[in-house]
C-alpha cells in the first residue's frame, strides 16, 4: 500500500505544468456552468428551444373554421404521449413524408410538445398523417393566434369614478383582513409590461419573455399597453402618493410576456407562459386573452353557438383541459377572461374546462356588460367597464373589457389565498363560481368570511 501511495504522489508531483493549466481551466469552466445552472434553475423554462419567431405574413383566417379564427398558417403543433421519444418521432415522421420539407421550429421535451414548419398547401394533409399515429400522438393543432380582451394616501382614490369597482366587490372591507401576502405570487400572462412604472416597480418578481427567452419584458404605449394595465389592477402599489392601488397590493406578480414585438400571442407562447409560471411557484395565473374570431361569429344565433360548443374543437378542448389539470396538480389556479364578443364563452375550447375560473364583465349597474361573453361556462362576473389602472410611461387611464374583470378576480383570489393559504384550487374555484344566474358581481369580503 505504501508503494502504491508513493507512486501516485510522484506522478501527481511531476504532472506537466501545461496539463495543470488545462485541468484548472476545465475545472473553472465546469464550476461556471454549475453555478449558472443553479442560478437559473428556478427561472429558466424546462424546454429545449425557445418559441420560434412569427412570420406575420403567414397569419390567415382558417378556411372552414366555424368561428373564422386566425392561425399562423405554415405551423402545426403536435403533442406527444408521455412515453414517446421526440427525436425518434421526428425522424420517423419525416421519413413518412420524404417529399415534404418539415422543419422543427420548436420543442419542449418536458411537456412532449413539438412545432413543425410545413408547406401551407400541404398542412392539412400533414396534420392528418400525424393524427393517424395514435400510438405516439395525443393532439395536433394549429398555431392559433389569440387577442387581448380590452374594449378599448393615493390621489386616485379621491375620485369615485376611479374606485367604484373596489366598493362594488367589497375590496375596502377585505383590506381590513388582508391586503395580500408577498408569498402569494400571481403570474400575469400578457403582451408586455412597463416594470419601471411607479405603481409596479416594487411589485414583481422573476419576469420572463418567452419569445426573447430572457427577462427582457417591455411595453409600447400605442401597441403593447394591455399587460401594464392588467398588472396594475392586481398589484399597483398602495400608499405611494400616486394613482390608486391594486386589488391585492401586497401580493407579487410574475410578469410573463407572451407576445412578440408585434403584440402577437400564439398557442405555443401561451403554453410556455403557463409552464414558466408553474416553475416559478405562481399560485394564481391570470390570462386576459381569448381566441381571435372573425366578425361573422358575433352574428351567430344562440342555437348555432351551442352547436359549435357541442360538436366543434373537441381536440383543442381536451388539450386545454389536460393543461389546466396539470396546473391544478401544481396547486395553482388559472383565472381567464371570458371574451368580448357577446357570445357564449364555451364556443372557445379554452373556456370549456371546469378547472379554471372564467370571468365575465359587469357595468356599474350590476348588468352584464354588452360586450361580455356569457353562458354556463362563466363562473363569476366582475366589474369590467371604466376600470382605472396603469399604462406605460407612468400614465393612468380607463379600459373596458373582460380583460379588466379577470385581473380583478385574480387579485381577489390572491386576497383569499393570503387569508386562507391552505385552500385547494378546487375549493377556490368552487368559492368563486357563481351562485345564481343574475350576472351580479361577487363580494370578496364575503368570500373571505365564508372560507373561514
Amino acid at each position: 500500500m505504501k508503494k502504491i501511495n508513493h507512486i501516485v504522489k510522484k506522478r501527481v508531483y511531476h504532472f506537466g505544468w501545461y496539463k495543470w493549466l488545462s485541468s484548472g481551466l476545465l475545472v473553472l469552466l465546469l464550476l461556471c456552468l454549475f453555478f449558472k445552472c443553479c442560478t437559473n434553475e428556478r427561472q429558466m423554462p424546462n424546454q429545449s428551444v425557445r418559441v420560434h419567431s412569427i412570420d406575420t405574413t403567414k397569419i390567415k383566417r382558417i378556411k372552414n373554421d366555424p368561428l373564422g379564427r386566425y392561425a399562423v398558417n405554415d405551423l402545426i403543433n403536435i403533442y406527444l404521449k408521455e412515453n414517446t421519444d421526440i427525436d425518434e418521432f421526428v425522424s420517423d415522421f419525416q421519413k413518412k413524408l420524404p417529399n415534404d420539407t418539415i422543419v422543427v421550429n420548436y420543442y419542449a421535451e418536458a411537456y412532449k410538445r413539438i412545432q413543425f414548419s410545413v408547406n401551407e398547401k400541404r398542412k392539412e394533409f400533414i396534420k392528418n398523417i400525424a393524427k393517424a399515429d395514435t400510438s405516439a400522438v395525443k393532439f395536433v393543432t394549429n398555431e392559433w393566434v389569440f387577442k387581448k380582451q380590452q374594449n378599448t394616501s393615493d390621489p386616485g382614490f379621491n375620485s369615485v369614478k376611479n374606485t367604484w369597482f373596489y366598493k362594488k366587490i367589497g375590496v375596502f372591507d377585505a383590506w381590513q383582513k388582508t391586503k395580500g401576502d408577498p408569498n402569494i405570487k400571481i403570474a400575469v400572462l400578457d403582451d408586455g409590461f412597463d416594470l419601471k412604472h411607479i405603481e409596479l416597480k416594487n411589485s414583481y418578481v422573476t419576469p420572463w419573455n418567452v419569445f426573447d427567452y430572457s427577462n427582457n419584458v417591455y411595453a409600447r404605449p400605442e401597441t403593447q399597453f394591455h399587460g401594464t394595465h392588467v398588472a396594475g389592477i392586481i398589484v399597483a402599489e398602495a400608499n405611494n402618493n400616486f394613482g390608486i392601488a391594486g386589488v391585492a397590493p401586497e401580493c407579487k406578480i410574475i410578469p410573463v410576456q407572451i407576445s412578440n414585438e408585434s403584440g402577437i400571442i400564439t398557442t405555443s407562447s401561451l403554453l410556455d407562459g403557463i409552464f414558466y409560471a408553474l416553475k416559478n411557484d405562481a399560485k394564481v395565473i391570470n390570462i386576459s386573452i381569448a381566441m381571435s374570431i372573425g366578425p361573422q361569429a358575433r352574428n351567430l344565433s344562440l342555437h348555432d353557438q351551442k352547436l359549435i360548443e357541442k360538436f366543434s374543437f373537441h381536440e383543442e378542448q381536451e388539450l386545454w383541459d389536460e393543461v389546466f389539470e396539470i396546473v391544478q396538480k401544481e396547486n395553482a389556479i388559472i383565472v381567464q377572461a371570458a371574451g368580448n364578443d357577446g357570445v357564449i364563452a364555451s364556443v372557445d375550447p379554452m373556456k370549456r374546462s371546469e378547472k379554471t375560473i372564467i370571468v365575465g364583465a359587469t357595468n356599474e349597474n350590476d348588468e352584464r356588460a354588452y360586450f361580455s361573453d356569457k353562458g354556463d361556462a362563466v363562473n363569476v362576473y366582475a366589474p369590467g367597464t371604466d376600470i382605472y389602472s396603469t399604462l406605460p410611461n407612468n400614465q393612468m387611464d380607463y379600459l373596458d373589457g373582460t380583460s379588466m374583470a379577470s385581473p380583478i378576480v385574480a387579485g381577489c383570489v390572491g386576497l383569499v389565498l393570503s387569508a386562507h393559504p391552505d385552500l385547494s384550487p378546487k375549493e377556490v374555484i368552487a368559492l368563486f363560481s357563481k351562485q345564481n344566474d343574475q350576472n351580479i358581481p361577487f363580494n370578496v369580503n364575503d368570500l373571505i368570511s365564508k372560507s373561514l
